[in-house]
């Protein structure tokens, strides 16, 4: 075989000389050319592979069987990777979910208006609701406390603070859905919770909310803890309201309070917080406490910005336990996850102008009127300048001026 092919390999070196000497002047048949282009791959000085050497070059070379068969198993091994990744996800958010006091309510009807959902589709507006609950321990028939609509421009991540006077006199579902009447809108979480309250507010001041957080005095200590303390500015005036409130917290909530003598800017704790949030009655009333709590969430939520994920989620398990909510706990994680990379850009109070006082033998803050105040909260929140309220916003306008008079001055 081996003498072969040096006389196959010789054969080509002759024949190629002689189509050299002829100078292109014989003609070759197709046959001929056939006939060199066989010999011509065996043109070369590398020396012939032997039998031993052939066989180690066929090993070295890929065996696209095998080949197929590792493909294969490098796409079982992904799957099964992204697989694993997925259950481990789907526990995580399980356990989450678990720690939360869970609301599901995915069949509720919103009350949100067609125009309102098109026109604040690139806001999530939803609903802080803090509550009453003296025994700390249940949010069912509570009143409203403070009442603030977070609302997320989803294009800018700058987020606005909207309070809203638990005394406004709006329009609030009885027991019954859709069986409606003029009160105070702190009395739609006693009636009907979150679900109620978020009714109301849409049907009241034209908005989109679908979700809400509840917390009770004792969650708002434990965060403003867990977050290291919050920095407030108190004044003068409300030095009498937090000492007078502070005890009954602290024998509330579980803790020592700690008294302050003069204004200024102080590092509150947990139970400081919580009584300065429920100052009320001789510091500004309504409008005031929920100013107050609006300066703690702000102060909460710049700490929150200055902290790891890791962090939050340790937050996140000591929290969840005492917040009702229908967030979602992949939606709650997101929300954390994106904390850094959030504004906070201002704060509204509604209802802007209101008349004070008693009617039917209670203190109502009366909208002077709602038209007017819903334009000017959407002009203000939502950059809608020329903003007509809906129908049934002027239905319920209509209401309120019939019922008790109040009108534009």
């Amino acid at each position: 075989m081996r003498s072969d092919k040096y006389k196959k390999r010789n054969a080509a070196k002759a024949a190629k000389e002689a189509r050299k000497s002829n100078g292109g002047r014989r003609k070759y048949s197709k046959e001929d050319d056939d006939f060199f282009a066989g010999f011509d791959e065996l043109d070369n000085d590398e020396p012939i592979k032997t039998k031993k050497s052939s066989k180690k070059a066929r090993g070295r070379g890929k065996n696209p069987i095998k080949r197929k068969k590792t493909v294969k198993t490098v796409i079982i091994c992904l799957v099964l990777l992204l697989l694993a990744l997925a259950a481990g996800a789907y526990i995580f958010m399980t356990h989450k979910l678990g720690q939360m006091d869970y609301v599901d309510t995915g069949s509720v009807e919103w009350c949100i208006d067609d125009r309102v959902a098109k026109e604040l589709k690139d806001y999530r507006n939803f609903a802080v609701l803090g509550v009453d609950a003296r025994n700390m321990e249940s949010y069912d028939g509570s009143n409203n406390d403070a009442i603030i609509i977070v609302s997320l421009n989803k294009k800018t991540d700058k987020i606005k603070m909207i309070s809203v006077m638990r005394d406004s006199y709006l329009l609030v579902d009885k027991k019954q859905q859709d069986d409606l009447y003029l009160t105070k809108i702190t009395h739609a979480h006693a009636i009907g919770g979150g679900v109620w309250t978020c009714r109301a507010l849409n049907r009241n001041l034209d908005l989109n909310i679908e979700e809400f957080a509840i917390f009770n005095w004792k969650a708002v200590a434990d965060l403003v803890d867990a977050v290291g303390g919050v920095t407030v500015e108190v004044e003068s005036n409300e030095i009498n309201d937090f000492n007078h409130y502070g005890q009954e917290t602290a024998e509330k909530v579980g803790g020592t309070f700690s008294a302050i003598s003069y204004p200024g800017e102080y590092d509150l704790d947990g139970i400081q917080a919580a009584t300065y949030c429920r100052i009320r009655k001789t510091s500004g009333g309504d409008s005031q406490r929920a100013e107050r709590m609006k300066k703690v969430m702000t102060a909460i939520f710049k700490k929150a910005k200055t902290m790891d994920l890791s962090t939050l989620n340790n937050i996140a398990d000591e929290m969840l336990p005492e917040i009702r909510t229908n967030i979602k706990s992949g939606s709650m994680l997101k929300l954390m996850a994106g904390i850094k990379g959030y504004e906070l850009n201002g704060n509204e109070g509604f209802p802007y102008k209101y008349a004070g006082g008693m009617y039917h033998g209670g203190w109502y803050a009366v909208p002077e009127t709602l038209k007017s105040n819903v334009k000017e909260l959407h002009k203000k929140a939502f950059k809608q300048k020329k903003y007509r309220p809906t129908q049934t916003v002027r239905e319920i306008n209509e209401m309120i001026i019939n019922d008790t008079g109040v009108t534009l001055p």
